[in-house]
């Protein structure tokens, strides 16, 4: 092969790397074409999968701006305070990535089937920090289990959410004698970590502490145990103006009005300080959705889980 094709063909892979294209080798320089006289081919692009910089997160943002579903992960994410990555197709124009949050929860967004199928086989398969994929569309869900199948199984979801000017404040909270509502504070976060010991319950929070005093929950507290608990998963702040609720109840006080109490506490909240609040549970668990539809939520639209096997 030509010494001066050899050169062009290096310059040409090096600047595919800074541009997060790869380009066949079946596209010949420009250059070495019009030397020789040569007709220039079509070119052929095809596209890898690179890890944005924190600070080129903002390239990602448009990609995931109308997106209904985990805004409050998605918006955690981005925000380069906090230790979220974001994968994208192209560094310079990306039209898709996959946001990661440091728990292990991550959504993707932007246009299907513009990733590499064997490098995002391959990335998410040795990405062991990556639990769960939150496919918002049904075109992704589609495009996600033609390329990991067999890697992770599929649960469908129901979103909703709410707004200040949706919500009509008709509940009070009329608790039984010994029952008492309180905001969760470093010490009922160790109770709720202990009664519940299964639950990530605090989502995205370095610890209890930081929860506590930067978060906001609710707790029902009878003879000094946590009954019942409402918190925001994900850490916020003025880059998001999203709140996604997390609800336990234990067993033994489940149909007593708990969950309703403390979900319209935390709502005043929510709507006090300018967010939007948002719901979202498996499509069989019909008395979550009883619950939203309850307190009001509203706009229900279907989303899908994808987690690791």
């Amino acid at each position: 092969m030509c010494p001066l094709y050899n050169l062009l063909d290096l310059i040409r892979k090096k600047r595919s790397k800074q541009s997060g294209a790869r380009i066949s080798l079946l596209e010949r320089p420009s250059l070495f074409n019009r030397f020789f006289f040569l007709k220039e081919p079509e070119r052929i692009t095809t596209y890898m999968i690179f890890e944005l910089q924190k600070e080129n997160f903002y390239q990602a943002t448009s990609i995931f701006k109308d997106i209904p579903v985990s805004q409050s992960l998605i918006q955690n994410s981005l925000n380069q305070e906090k230790k979220g990555r974001v994968w994208v197709d192209d560094l310079d124009k990306c039209k898709a990535a996959l946001v990661i949050h440091p728990s292990g929860e991550a959504c993707i967004g932007g246009i299907p089937y513009t990733f590499s199928v064997s490098d995002l086989r391959e990335k998410v398969a040795t990405e062991k920090s990556l639990q769960t994929i939150i496919a918002p569309t049904e075109q992704w869900k589609n495009c996600l289990n033609e390329i990991l199948g067999n890697l992770f199984e599929v649960h469908n979801e129901i979103g909703f959410s709410l707004t200040p000017s949706q919500w009509v404040d008709s509940f009070t909270p009329n608790l039984p004698d010994r029952f008492l509502l309180k905001r969760i504070d470093p010490c009922l976060c160790r109770k709720i970590q202990k009664t519940w010991p299964g639950t990530n319950w605090f989502w995205g929070w370095d610890s209890a502490e930081a929860f506590a005093a930067n978060g906001r929950g609710y707790a029902i507290v009878h003879k000094n145990e946590v009954v019942s608990f409402v918190s925001t998963t994900f850490p916020y702040g003025s880059f998001s103006k999203y709140l996604e609720f997390n609800i336990q109840t234990s067993p033994l006080y489940r149909q007593r009005g708990f969950a309703t109490i403390l979900c319209a506490t935390l709502l005043r909240y929510c709507f006090r300080n300018g967010f939007t609040a948002s719901w979202s549970t498996e499509v069989e668990n019909l008395s979550s959705q009883n619950l939203a539809q309850k307190l009001g939520f509203k706009n229900p639209r279907l989303s899908y889980w994808f987690e690791k096997k």
